[in-house]
């Protein structure tokens, strides 16, 4: 059985107004091997590091609990840790920010993550709400009943900017929106020549 490590015993307040930055970084660092487990609210941060094996990021669901960025950058999520034998999962939240962002997740070399029952709203986003960069070792990336709302400036929903053989993304039971002028990619699987499975 996986330990459960409640964002709110490491500080966070998801009230939608206090920076819980610090608090949950430090509940993520916590965690290895268990669940961080966000609580009812909006969580506001600046940027979210995923550097540890084995995490699982678990919500009450994705309309009640909420990752919100709150300072213009480059993601509101990095998930990094290049180990083939580990994984990742995030399940039941809702990622959105406040502030401009490029990507609100950004997956950088990692390995055997999944997305399940998450709504990436990206209202505020100018790039790509999920985007794989084009560096060495991610593979193996999943979504299973996932929301993605693109914003009137977003330029891909899913892109994997990749061009290395090994790396699968999965994509099954999402549902995607945008504004009435979004003129963007809804998912962008070969920017390079990586293969994605539907």
């Amino acid at each position: 059985k996986l330990l459960k490590y409640s964002v709110t015993d490491y500080g966070a307040v998801g009230d939608g107004v206090t920076d819980d930055t610090t608090a949950i970084n430090n509940a993520i660092t916590s965690a290895a091997g268990g669940i961080v487990f966000f609580p009812p609210g909006t969580y506001v941060v600046s940027v979210l590091t995923c550097g540890t094996s084995n995490l699982h990021m678990m919500g009450a669901g994705s309309g009640a609990s909420i990752i919100s960025g709150n300072s213009a950058g480059t993601r509101v999520i990095n998930i990094t840790d290049n180990t083939s034998n580990k994984w990742k999962k995030f399940e039941g939240l809702r990622i959105t920010s406040s502030a401009t962002y490029t990507k609100l997740v950004d997956i950088e070399e990692t390995q055997n993550i999944s997305f399940v029952d998450c709504d990436f709203d990206g209202t505020n986003c100018n790039g790509s709400l999920i985007q794989r960069p084009d560096v060495d070792g991610q593979s193996n990336i999943f979504f299973d009943r996932c929301k993605f709302t693109a914003g009137e400036s977003t330029s891909r929903c899913i892109d994997n900017n990749s061009d290395d053989a090994e790396s699968y993304f999965s994509v099954k039971n999402c549902y995607f929106t945008a504004t009435t002028n979004y003129a963007g990619i809804v998912i962008d699987p070969f920017r390079k020549r990586t293969p994605l499975w539907v």
